[in-house]
């Protein structure tokens, strides 16, 4: 994967962050996808307590922000099933950790702990 452009953001309250530019990246198996101007995060709904060894403002904040938005459009849903369409958005972020350089450990524990806990979060979106 390859990121188009650097995050571009403005804090609106204690959780939510805006994009002010879009943002543009191509992923290694697929067309480029762009995040449009104006999406919302949390920056990767990493628990405050864990900032401290995940910061969600590190190298991998343009993959959280990417992610977020393919959650939050239930990409891939008019190809793939539901669980399906979770699991591409998944390895997508995946995809993104590594062409970000995060360290190995780094990015396996996100992997494995937004696997353990995002199912909720990507079906709340399906139902909004």
């Amino acid at each position: 994967m390859k990121f188009l452009d650097p995050l571009d953001v403005r804090h609106v309250d204690e959780d939510t962050w805006f994009l002010l530019k879009e943002l543009r990246c191509i992923p290694d198996t697929g067309p480029q996808i762009t995040v449009p101007a104006t999406t919302i995060s949390d920056f990767g709904s990493i628990p405050r307590w864990l900032w401290f060894i995940f910061s969600p403002f590190s190298a991998a904040a343009r993959g959280y922000w990417l992610h977020d938005w393919l959650y939050q459009e239930q990409y891939f849903t008019d190809e793939l099933s539901p669980v399906e369409a979770k699991l591409k958005c998944d390895r997508l972020l995946l995809e993104s950790f590594v062409a970000l350089e995060l360290a190995p450990w780094r990015r396996d524990a996100l992997y494995r702990g937004l696997r353990l806990g995002r199912q909720s979060r990507f079906d709340a979106y399906s139902i909004a």
